[in-house]
C-alpha cells in the first residue's frame, strides 16, 4: 500500500505538475491533496482544475485548507470591507476574481479524511490538525499536546501540512508526518516537498521527497498572471517567500499589523520594513 500526501501547493502551478509527475514515476496507490491548493501565488485557477481534473480520472481525494478559508470569506464576511482592510485581504481577493464562479466549490471539500489501514487501524489525514484549520504542529511538542492535536483514539498513521515545514515523528505506535509543501516551502530548501508513506512489514514508512522543478517558469507566472501588479501591497512578502523557502506572513501579521490599521505607516512601508529586516530582495 502507497499513499502520497501533498499539501500546500499555493497556486504554484509547475510545483504541481512536477509532484504529480514524481508521483506517477512513484506509483502511488492513493493521492491525497491535505488543503491549501489555492491562494498565496499566481495560478491558482489551473492548480484547482489540475487537482478536481485528477480527482475525477484517478481518485485523487481532496481537502480543504484554511487558504481554500481565506478565499470563501470574500463570499461573506470579507463581501464588504473597504480600505485598508481590504488592502490587507487584497491577495485572497484577486484569487477570488481568479477562480471566478468555481469558487463555490472549495466550500465543498472536507476537512478531513479517515480511512482504513491493512491491519485495521486508522489513517486520519488533514490540513493542520483536528483541533483547528489553523492550529500548527510541529516537531518537538510535547506529547500531550501533540495527541490532542492528532485526536483520540490515536490512529496508525496521522498526515498534515500547513507549516510547509516537514517532518516525521514516531508518538507511541502512530507515524506522524508532516508533509511539507508543494509549492511554497518554509524550510529554505526551495524544491517541492511531498510525503511517501508505504505500508511495509506491518507498519508505516514515512519519506519526505523533495522534486525539482521549473522554477523559473514559476517566477514568471508571478509576473505575467498580474499577480505582483494587482494582488497588492503584501504580494513582494509572499513572492519573497517563493525566493528564499522563508515565511514572512506570519511575521508580518505579527509585527506590522496593528500599527497598519492604526494607520500609523502604510502597507508599503510595513512591507519594506519588514523585508529589510528579514534579508528581503
Amino acid at each position: 500500500m502507497k499513499i502520497a500526501v501533498i499539501a500546500d501547493i499555493h497556486s504554484n502551478f509547475r510545483a504541481l505538475e512536477a509532484v504529480a509527475e514524481h508521483i506517477d514515476r512513484w506509483q502511488a496507490d492513493q493521492v491525497i491533496v491535505a488543503g491549501d491548493v489555492v491562494n498565496r501565488g499566481p495560478m491558482p485557477l489551473p492548480c484547482f482544475q489540475f487537482v478536481k481534473t485528477k480527482q475525477q480520472s484517478q481518485k485523487w481525494e481532496v481537502l480543504r485548507g484554511n487558504h481554500e478559508d481565506y478565499v470563501l470569506e470574500h463570499l461573506t464576511v470579507k463581501r464588504d470591507i473597504k480600505g485598508v482592510e481590504f488592502e490587507i485581504y487584497r491577495m485572497s481577493h484577486w484569487t477570488f476574481a481568479q477562480l471566478g464562479e468555481t469558487v463555490t466549490e472549495l466550500g465543498k471539500l472536507p476537512f478531513h479524511l479517515t480511512q482504513t489501514a491493512p491491519d485495521d487501524s486508522k489513517i486520519r489525514i488533514t490540513h493542520a490538525s483536528m483541533r483547528h484549520i489553523r492550529d500548527s504542529m510541529i516537531v518537538d511538542a510535547p506529547e500531550t499536546l501533540l495527541m490532542s492535536q492528532i485526536g483520540l483514539p490515536l490512529p496508525g498513521l496521522f498526515c498534515s501540512g500547513h507549516t510547509h515545514l516537514p517532518f516525521v515523528r514516531k508518538l507511541h505506535n502512530t507515524c506522524v508526518v508532516n508533509v511539507g509543501s508543494v509549492g511554497m516551502p518554509f524550510d529554505r530548501d526551495t524544491r517541492a516537498g511531498y510525503a511517501q508513506l508505504t505500508w511495509h512489514n506491518s507498519e508505516w514508512q514515512a519519506k519526505i521527497v523533495r522534486v525539482e522543478y521549473d522554477r523559473a517558469a514559476t517566477r514568471r507566472d508571478f509576473y505575467e498572471s498580474g499577480y505582483l501588479d494587482e494582488a497588492g501591497a503584501l504580494s513582494p512578502l509572499v513572492f519573497d517567500e517563493f525566493e528564499k523557502g522563508c515565511s514572512h506572513l506570519f511575521r508580518w501579521n505579527e509585527n506590522y499589523r496593528a500599527p497598519v490599521m492604526r494607520g500609523e505607516m502604510s502597507l508599503e512601508e510595513s512591507v519594506k520594513a519588514h523585508l529589510k529586516s528579514h534579508g528581503g530582495y
